[in-house]
């Protein structure tokens, strides 16, 4: 298995919907993803969405409350004998802001 993780400071203004529409322009823009923007729409929506499209998974949490904002995002792809799980989260504070991602193959 391959792995590489980073995690890195946003501006402390960024919200977890600003998180969600970057993640959603970040999938359905993939020259390699069958997922449309449209078909990703209940990630903008719901605290809790799961959607599917063959051989393509994204799961999503969102959970917020009065001293910090997360939010979660799973992709997965089946490609040949490759499986990639991407996942990204976000979290905001009253005082900062960051996101870490992890890429497997």
């Amino acid at each position: 298995m391959l792995s590489f993780a980073t995690e890195f400071p946003v501006e402390a203004d960024r919200t977890t919907v600003d998180f969600l529409q970057a993640m959603v322009t970040w999938i359905s823009g993939s020259p390699h993803t069958g997922l449309s923007a449209e078909m990703l729409r209940d990630l903008l929506q719901k605290d809790e969405a799961h959607v599917e499209n063959g051989k393509e998974k994204v799961q999503s949490l969102l959970a917020t409350s009065p001293d910090v904002d997360l939010a979660g995002i799973r992709y997965s792809r089946h490609d040949n004998d490759l499986e990639w799980l991407t996942t990204v989260v976000f979290s905001r504070t009253s005082s900062d802001a960051w996101v870490g991602v992890r890429v497997e193959c």
